[in-house]
């Protein structure tokens, strides 16, 4: 009897060994692993996914990154204090877990971060969200109808859709009969055709930062249009109107643009 002690203590363990694999089988069973490559440049924070192997596009997306800081600073007076976190994905599927969206780019302020989505086929948003992310870190998220200025200020940073500038497009639409009535681009903004009202706020957000103060602007940003006569010193309108009587005199020749294909979004 003695003798099978050694025995049943080996098919002990071999059983204990067996059972234990299975339970972390049964733990990590429906899991995945998701591999992020992560670097800390200065104050950002870049996140790529493992397998984006295009290592040129990746330092060009780095410098672009800096090159955006850099001209915030220049353009807005806005010095980036914070650390920050540039997260790639590299399809709109991946971004809706994260953001409850598909959309090519998401920015989350209080989060100090931006999501965006790594496509070849068209322009990544990259700009447009650090505009975004930058501004309402140091100005704080626009008041309820200053929304349009938001979206406008990262649209006229990046000022470039298929060639065009938010100044050609805007006097493309106004000769078209195209604009958003100013009450529903300021109190609904989102409710509105998207490639129409981020083009045409950036138009007017560039033409305020152009002629006007920077600390109007702000004040603008913060305190929302019932307020716009006592910063400015004129009506909403009546600025409206200075502003597209100069883009007729500085554009008398509207751009050729196929509409329809514009309304697909900037390529």
């Amino acid at each position: 009897m003695k003798k099978i002690y050694p025995l049943l203590s080996v098919l002990f363990f071999i059983y204990w060994g067996c059972e234990s694999n299975i339970k972390k089988k049964s733990i990590h069973e429906n899991w995945k692993v998701e591999s992020q490559l992560t670097k800390r440049i200065n104050n950002v924070n870049f996140n790529f996914p493992e397998n984006f192997s295009d290592l040129d596009r990746k330092e060009s997306l780095i410098e672009e990154t800096f090159v955006s800081i850099k001209e915030m600073g220049e353009n807005i007076g806005i010095e980036l204090k914070d650390t920050i976190y540039v997260r790639f994905v590299l399809t709109r599927e991946d971004m809706k877990p994260l953001t409850n969206s598909k959309s090519m780019g998401m920015t989350y302020p209080h989060l100090k971060t931006c999501y965006v989505v790594l496509n070849d086929k068209i322009d990544t948003p990259l700009k447009h969200e650090l505009t975004h992310l930058i501004v309402m870190l140091g100005w704080g998220y626009p008041h309820q109808t200053s929304i349009w200025m938001n979206e406008g200020l990262s649209t006229s940073q990046v000022n470039n859709c298929n060639g065009y500038s938010v100044s050609e497009l805007y006097r493309y639409f106004l000769e078209k009969n195209k604009l958003i009535d100013i009450n529903s681009l300021t109190s609904n903004f989102y409710g509105n055709s998207e490639m129409i009202s981020y083009h045409q706020s950036g138009q007017i957000v560039r033409y305020l930062l152009e002629n006007y103060s920077l600390e109007q602007f702000e004040e603008l940003w913060k305190t929302g249009l019932d307020n716009f006569q006592i910063i400015y010193g004129k009506k909403f309108l009546s600025i409206i109107d200075e502003m597209e009587n100069e883009l007729q005199n500085n554009f008398p020749n509207i751009i050729d643009l196929d509409f329809d294909l514009f309304m697909d979004g900037c390529t």
